[in-house]
C-alpha cells in the first residue's frame, strides 16, 4: 500500500507526464487505426518539455564540429611532429657540407619551388669535391689532432665559388672567358661593400701568408692576418669567406619565386604586394644564409677546420631560423 501511494504521490508531482488516454473517447476506429499504421500508444507517451529540447539542441551544436571532422587534429599534429623531427636531423648533420648545402630542400619541395630545389641539388654535386676535401681536413684533426699552420696562427684563407670544384677546369683562364670568372671569382672583401665595411669598423690586413693549397692557377692560396678591433678581425675573416659569386647564385635561385608571386593573382595591386613580400623575404634569405655560414664559420675557424665546418652547420641553422622567422613576421604572400 505504501508503494502505491509513493507512486500516486510522484504522478502528482510531475502532471505533465501523467496524461491518461482514454481510446474509447477517441473518434477514430480501431480498425482504422491499424489500417492506417496509427501508433496506439502515441498519446499516452510524454512529450519533452521546450526548454529541455532547445538545451538538447543546443548541446547538438556545440558538439557539431567535433563529430563531423574527427580526423583533422591527427594528421596536423603528426606533421608538424614529423618537420621538427626532420628539422632536427638536418640541424645535427649540417657540419656535413653536402647535407647543408640541400638543408632547405625540403621545405622547398613542400612549397612548390621546385626551381631553387633542383639549384640545390646541382650547387651540391658542383662542390662535391671541394666539400669532401674539407671533410677530410676535418676528420684528420679529430682522429690525429692535426691542424695547418695558418688556422693556429688566426689566419684566413679567401674562399673561392669555383675553385676544387668540379667546373674549376672551365675557369682557367687560359682562354678570354675563363678569365673573366676567375676574375669575378673573388670574395666579399674585395668588393666597396666590403671595403666600407673595413673603413668603419678600422681594420685592415696585417699579414698574408701561403698556404700549402693551390689556386685555379696553380699558385699557392693566400691567406690573411687582420689588425684592429676584435670585431673588425672577425668580419674580416667573415668577409673572405663569403664569395660574391656565391651570393649571385642563391639571388638567382630566388628567381622563380619571386616571379611566381608577381604573377599568381588577377589583379595588378595584388601581384606587386605579393611580390614585393617575397622579394624581401628572398632578400633576407640569402642575406641570413650567407652572414650566418660566414660569420660563425669565421669565429670558430681559429680552432682548426672541424671547428670551421661545425661553426658553418651551426650558422646555416641560426641563418635558417632567421628566415622563418622574418617570414611569419610579414606573413603569407
Amino acid at each position: 500500500m505504501e508503494g502505491e501511494k509513493l507512486e500516486v504521490n510522484i504522478f502528482k508531482l510531475y502532471p505533465q507526464y501523467n496524461q491518461q488516454s482514454d481510446r474509447r473517447k477517441q473518434n477514430i476506429p480501431v480498425d482504422l487505426e491499424r489500417r492506417s499504421c496509427v501508433n496506439r500508444m502515441e498519446s499516452t507517451r510524454p512529450t519533452l518539455d521546450l526548454k529541455l529540447s532547445q538545451d538538447i539542441n543546443r548541446t547538438k551544436d556545440i558538439f557539431a564540429p567535433f563529430l563531423n571532422t574527427p580526423q583533422i587534429q591527427q594528421p596536423q599534429f603528426e606533421h608538424k611532429s614529423n618537420t621538427t623531427f626532420r628539422q632536427i636531423v638536418i640541424s645535427a648533420l649540417s657540419p656535413v657540407v653536402p647535407v647543408r648545402r640541400i638543408s632547405s630542400l625540403p621545405d622547398n619541395v613542400e612549397d612548390g619551388n621546385y626551381a631553387r630545389a633542383a639549384g640545390l641539388i646541382g650547387l651540391m654535386v658542383m662542390n662535391l669535391p671541394e666539400d669532401g676535401r674539407d671533410l677530410q681536413d676535418g676528420w684528420k684533426q679529430i682522429t690525429t689532432g692535426e691542424i695547418p699552420e695558418h688556422y693556429k696562427k688566426g689566419y684566413q684563407s679567401a674562399f673561392s665559388f669555383f675553385r676544387g670544384t668540379f667546373l674549376e677546369p672551365l675557369t682557367r683562364n687560359t682562354n678570354p672567358l675563363g678569365e673573366k670568372i676567375y676574375n669575378l671569382d673573388k670574395t666579399l672583401y674585395d668588393t666597396t661593400f666590403g671595403q666600407k665595411i673595413m673603413e668603419f669598423l678600422k681594420t685592415d690586413i696585417e699579414h698574408s701568408i701561403k698556404t700549402k693549397r693551390s689556386d685555379i692557377n696553380d699558385n699557392f692560396v693566400k691567406a690573411y692576418k687582420f689588425a684592429g678591433t676584435k670585431l673588425g678581425k672577425i668580419m674580416g675573416r667573415s668577409l673572405l669567406r663569403m664569395t660574391k659569386l656565391g651570393v649571385a647564385a642563391l639571388s638567382i635561385l630566388e628567381i622563380p619565386a619571386i616571379y611566381k608571386a608577381f604573377t599568381k593573382r588577377d589583379s595588378i595591386k595584388e601581384n606587386v604586394k605579393a611580390g614585393s613580400k617575397q622579394t624581401t623575404k628572398s632578400a633576407m634569405y640569402v642575406t641570413s644564409m650567407i652572414s650566418g655560414i660566414g660569420i660563425i664559420g669565421a669565429i670558430l675557424a681559429k680552432k682548426g677546420p672541424a671547428y670551421s665546418l661545425l661553426g658553418m652547420g651551426i650558422g646555416s641553422a641560426i641563418g635558417g631560423l632567421i628566415s622563418k622567422g622574418f617570414n611569419k613576421l610579414i606573413g603569407p604572400n
